[in-house]
């Protein structure tokens, strides 16, 4: 995978954002490009204040449809249950051209995009506990409440976890507010519940999947999306083909076979005329 600067991977999304045909074939190579945020002081960023107080970052903000354009914006303490996140490195998915491009009917400006990226804990809000200051995390748009009435966190098949699913369609955190604003106070709303596109980013703590100490966050960073994604079709794909479903009421048909007709024993040149 290459990396390029996080300026890089911004015109990348603009151009193809703004490209007069806008091809598969063009967005095919967008994902294999990662940005990665730098990593010196002197880039202006304000590394793990841990402090909860409200800070100024630079971000991509999408103002409308195709228009993409990097500024300085204010991001709030995290509240209760969310976490406070420095972005290091940033995925681009067609899921954000779908949204800048004025596709998606869920699409919000102004907004900041992104939801591919590899973080670091920054700060936590009050009874956050899965995560620490200084945790490497994945942000997740699909949460895990992991409650005990919730039947997709429980399921073996599926996780798809509705706990915040209503207001991460409005561009709002559960509480019904933004963490964002630009620098003369106009809210900005968050994307997927996530918001990478920013030096900095509010997600709830649910959505925070933490990884390996050890683990670059700017190959991992895929995994939020990416690869969960093109895992996950995959694994469908296979079960589909080669696993066949058991009639959802096999066990009924077992209990009253069980007591109408019991099975008798077959002999070999049944079994052979069977065959």
């Amino acid at each position: 995978m290459m990396r390029v600067p996080l300026a890089g991977a911004l015109a990348l999304g603009r151009a193809l954002a703004l490209a007069p045909a806008r091809s598969s074939s063009l967005r095919a190579p967008a994902r294999a490009f990662a940005s990665r945020m730098p990593e010196v002081e002197d880039a202006g960023l304000k590394w793990s204040t841990g402090t909860g107080a409200p800070l100024e970052c630079r971000a991509a903000v999408a103002f409308g449809v195709d228009d993409l354009r990097t500024t300085d914006v204010v991001v709030a303490a995290p509240k209760a249950g969310e976490v406070r996140l420095r972005v290091v490195a940033n995925a681009l998915c067609h899921t954000d051209i779908y949204t800048l491009e004025g596709s998606d009917p869920e699409g919000l400006f102004p907004s900041i995009l992104g939801h591919e990226a590899g973080a670091i804990v920054e700060s936590v809000g009050g009874g956050v506990t899965s995560v620490k200051v200084g945790d490497k995390v994945i942000p997740c748009y699909t949460p895990q409440c992991r409650e005990a009435d919730c039947i997709f966190c429980a399921s073996p098949k599926t996780n798809l976890c509705p706990k915040i699913r209503g207001t991460q369609g409005r561009g709002v955190m559960p509480d019904g507010t933004t963490r964002f604003k630009t620098a003369d106070g106009a809210p900005v709303a968050h994307f997927m519940g996530c918001s990478t596109f920013a030096e900095y980013t509010v997600v709830s703590e649910i959505s925070c999947a933490k990884i390996d100490d050890s683990a670059d966050l700017a190959k991992v960073c895929m995994l939020g999306c990416g690869v969960a994604t093109g895992w996950g079709a995959a694994w469908s794909a296979l079960r589909r083909r080669f696993i066949r479903p058991r009639p959802k009421n096999i066990a009924f048909i077992t209990f009253v076979r069980g007591f109408r007709t019991p099975p008798r024993p077959h002999s070999n040149a049944e079994t052979d005329a069977g065959a």
